[in-house]
C-alpha cells in the first residue's frame, strides 16, 4: 500500500524498494504512465544508449581554428573590484 503525497506542486507515490527491485527500475530510471479504467499503470521505457563522443571528436570538423585574444575592456561599475 503507499499513499499519495504532496511533494512542493506536485503530488508522488513512494515506490518500495522490493518493487523496484522485482521489476528491474531504480532511482532516476525513467517510466511511462498509463492510465486504464481506474488503474494507473507505469512501465519501465527503454533506455536509448547514446554513443560516446570524445573532445576531438567533438571539434574534429573545426580543426582549423584559431584561438586568439580577446579585449573584454575594463571592468565598470560593480564589475570593479
Amino acid at each position: 500500500m503507499a499513499i499519495i503525497q504532496k511533494w512542493g506542486n506536485s503530488q508522488g507515490i513512494r515506490i518500495p524498494k522490493r518493487y523496484l527491485r522485482k521489476i528491474g527500475l531504480d532511482v532516476g530510471d525513467v517510466i511511462e504512465i498509463e492510465i486504464k479504467g481506474n488503474n494507473l499503470i507505469l512501465k519501465p521505457v527503454k533506455s536509448i544508449k547514446k554513443p560516446k563522443i570524445n573532445i576531438y571528436d567533438l571539434f574534429e570538423k573545426d580543426k582549423d581554428y584559431k584561438t586568439e585574444e580577446y579585449d573584454w575592456q575594463k571592468p565598470q561599475g560593480k564589475e570593479v573590484w
